[in-house]
């Protein structure tokens, strides 16, 4: 099961509808999204706005790989619980924050890429 989390501070609508679509061309897939407070409706990820924290953490543990914005809590909640990990920055613009095209990398639960240099195998 492929959990989605954009955080509690804003909605995500692009990340949700990144993993929407990969999940409606992969029918024996499943995935919840936490969605924050958006109008964005998916079709095949079953989504609510908010979770409790008991819910946050058992959908954690539910989860085959958790997909989230680059907020901390996220990243954190992937190494406690050992998940596999995608993130995805909530600008498209390479050089927001000052990370540039650099994707976090947790723990080898994560695969680094840029433009630059060829994807990293994950561990």
């Amino acid at each position: 099961m492929i959990f989605v989390t954009v955080g509690t501070q804003l909605p995500f609508d692009r990340l949700v509808r990144t993993v929407d679509a990969w999940l409606l061309a992969r029918p024996d897939e499943r995935g919840f999204a936490q969605v924050g407070n958006s109008e964005l409706r998916p079709l095949a990820l079953t989504a609510r706005p908010a979770l409790t924290p008991r819910e946050y953490e058992a959908m954690c543990r539910a989860s085959d790989v958790i997909v989230a914005h680059a907020g901390i809590g996220s990243l954190l909640s992937a190494i406690r619980h050992r998940k596999r990990l995608i993130v995805m920055a909530r600008s498209a613009a390479p050089q927001t924050a000052g990370f540039g095209s650099n994707t976090i990398c947790a723990r080898g639960l994560s695969a680094r890429a840029s433009p630059s240099r060829p994807r990293s195998s994950m561990a």
